[in-house]
């Protein structure tokens, strides 16, 4: 689909989703008031009442679901495309989105004189990217490391904990190699 029919598709289904949003926020109240008027000796007719509005809710978010992957799909900026979407700022102070290429992170084997260069650059892209997860971030590290680096961190489980131990032992050893 060409970008610019993408980009006329995008605000529809973005406001379909609102709409079904809205829907979906009512039928869990609904369904709130309902569960919270139950008495204790519930009837039949309730209980196909709840049943009923269940199915609805089920509905509604297989539509959700469906409406966030093709706004997804639909958005010429989206991840998924291979392009990464960064905001700068101009010299009035607006902000506006550009598409960057794909970054390429370098890999580190252990050399001291590579060290400043992927540090700052795996910071940059990864640790300091709030939309990852610890766990994430630690198997990219694990990516980027041959060689003498990857040992360094070889003994750690891959666990949330164990990336922060992963960051300090490695700029540990590079602070130790520059002494």
């Amino acid at each position: 689909m060409a970008e610019s029919a993408q980009a006329t598709r995008l605000p529809k289904l973005k406001g379909t989703r609102a709409a079904h949003r809205g829907q979906m926020t009512k039928l869990l109240r609904k369904a709130e008031d309902i569960i919270n008027t139950l008495p204790q000796d519930c009837n039949d007719d309730l209980l196909d009442e709840i049943t009923a509005t269940l199915e609805l809710l089920h509905a509604k978010y297989e539509l959700l679901v469906n409406l966030d992957k093709q706004i997804v799909d639909a958005n010429p900026r989206s991840p998924s495309t291979g392009n990464v979407t960064s905001a700068q700022t101009t010299p009035s102070g607006s902000s506006s989105a550009i598409n960057l290429p794909k970054l390429s992170l370098p890999m580190f084997s252990g050399d001291i004189l590579q060290w400043v260069s992927f540090r700052d650059a795996y910071n940059s892209a990864i640790h300091d990217n709030t939309n990852l997860d610890t766990i994430q971030k630690f198997q990219y590290l694990r990516a980027q490391l041959t060689g003498e680096a990857a040992s360094i961190i070889d003994g750690l489980m891959l666990t949330n904990d164990n990336y922060a131990h992963a960051i300090d032992l490695l700029n540990n050893d590079m602070v130790k190699s520059i002494k």
